[in-house]
């Protein structure tokens, strides 16, 4: 690495519900290394509504970022041509973004705030600033997560166990609302007998998660390189390398389908658990509820409460009811089957 190469930090002002749309949007840049600061997020976690504990939070992150209620999603790019012209892009991209917000394209009463872009030149210190506030911290009552340079930890006492995730640069700590949400529904869905698809997998928290629970084989699928590769050194680290299976694929491809339910012995899926952005989600639902069984569950997740009626909608029409949801802060969760 040469140590002399600078960096551009740019921070995009938004609300908690734009960082969501903002990061996704990123994420189709082939931006990485993108984080977010949301005092809201913050706060609750200190209330006690985040629904897990945690035992350290980064003073910095206390400080308003911005207005009032905003959310700050910061992405990194080299101080060159190659990475002007990317930020160019995603400030084109964010204007895109703000008119389909005031013409209704993300639901009724979507609100993504300023979408102002600021960018200053940085070091490379960043690259692993991040761990330092990524500590140890109990997802569900049974899992604690913990990154792989922290060996001591506050919770291995207790019977709990201890999940170790990397998370690389961009697919996931396990910190968030909805993927609490999903860990806690697959607790409750998932035994011995089960077969789980996961769906999107990113850094294979869920998938690791089915295993230790006992599923008797668990598929993870992602459409991305980085993911598969992040996910697959996690699997490793945690010691369930024999109970899942990475796959890389589309499932609204005939052929991936066909391999999906082949890796599965030409049977439907017990458990298909989707933590997704709503636009993707209602995209997959279809395929998916194709790939599971008659007494299946599906876990979805990844939307926001303001989105409900229309996923509601998608799920219907795909010939399944929503049998138990879950609201935490401003995020949904949907258990649905046949």
């Amino acid at each position: 690495m040469d140590e002399n190469k600078t960096y551009k930090a740019t921070k995009i002002y938004t609300t908690t519900a734009g960082a969501e749309a903002v990061s996704a949007m990123l994420l189709g840049f082939g931006v990485d290394g993108v984080s977010i600061e949301d005092k809201a997020d913050i706060e609750q976690i200190l209330a006690g509504g985040a629904g897990v504990i945690w035992d350290h939070v980064e003073p910095a992150l206390l400080d308003d970022p911005g207005l009032p209620g905003e959310a700050v999603v910061t992405y990194y790019t080299p101080d060159n041509a190659e990475g002007d012209a990317l930020i160019a892009a995603v400030k084109e991209g964010l204007m895109k973004l703000k008119a389909g917000e005031q013409y209704g394209d993300y639901g009724t009463g979507a609100d993504f705030g300023r979408l102002y872009s600021e960018t200053a030149a940085i070091g490379d210190e960043w690259k692993t600033k991040w761990k330092d506030s990524f500590k140890p911290f109990r997802v569900t009552d049974k899992f604690v997560i913990c990154p792989p340079w922290e060996t001591d930890h506050p919770y291995e006492a207790g019977g709990t166990e201890t999940i170790i995730i990397d998370p690389g640069m961009a697919f996931g700590t396990g910190s968030h609302e909805t993927t609490g949400m999903c860990a806690e529904a697959l607790e409750k869905a998932v035994d011995a007998s089960t077969v789980m698809l996961d769906l999107g997998t990113g850094s294979g928290i869920l998938a690791i998660m089915a295993a230790k629970r006992g599923a008797r084989t668990v598929i993870a699928i992602d459409i991305d390189e980085d993911a598969l590769r992040s996910a697959a050194e996690n699997i490793g680290r945690n010691g369930v390398a024999k109970t899942v299976q990475l796959i890389k694929g589309d499932i609204t491809v005939e052929t991936v389908r066909d391999l999906l339910v082949s890796a599965n012995g030409n049977v439907g899926f017990d458990v298909i658990c989707a933590n997704l952005t709503s636009g993707i989600l209602k995209l997959l639902l279809p395929a998916s509820a194709n790939l599971l069984s008659g007494d299946g569950k599906m876990i979805l997740s990844g939307m926001l409460e303001t989105e409900r009626g229309d996923m509601l909608e998608a799920v219907a029409a795909c010939g399944m009811k929503v049998y138990a949801e879950e609201t935490r802060g401003e995020w949904l969760l949907l258990c649905a089957g046949f």
